[in-house]
């Protein structure tokens, strides 16, 4: 049940120029441990506590190019379909 719940997290997902220099400054600047690297530019952070302003503050201040930032809501539906065949709708 516990896994059912984190299927529904709110989580802010960033692009940005350079992931690991930022996954490096949200460990060791804002001391966040709650978050994945997606790819070379997306990190998502998970870290309820951390706004939006906290983060984009200090990214910028530490010369990362910010690309997008959003707000998001792993849905059930969304960690289902996961679940059941690795998120792809098959029809």
């Amino acid at each position: 049940m516990e896994s059912i719940r984190a299927g529904n997290t709110e989580y802010i997902e960033l692009i940005v120029s350079d992931a690991e220099k930022e996954a490096y400054v949200l460990s060791n600047n804002l001391n966040i441990s709650n978050f994945k690297v997606l790819d070379s530019k997306t990190i998502r952070v998970y870290d309820a506590t951390m706004s939006q302003n906290q983060i984009t503050k200090t990214l910028i201040n530490s010369d990362i190019s910010i690309e997008g930032i959003t707000k998001k809501n792993g849905s059930l539906e969304e960690y289902f379909l996961n679940l059941l065949n690795g998120g792809s709708i098959n029809v």
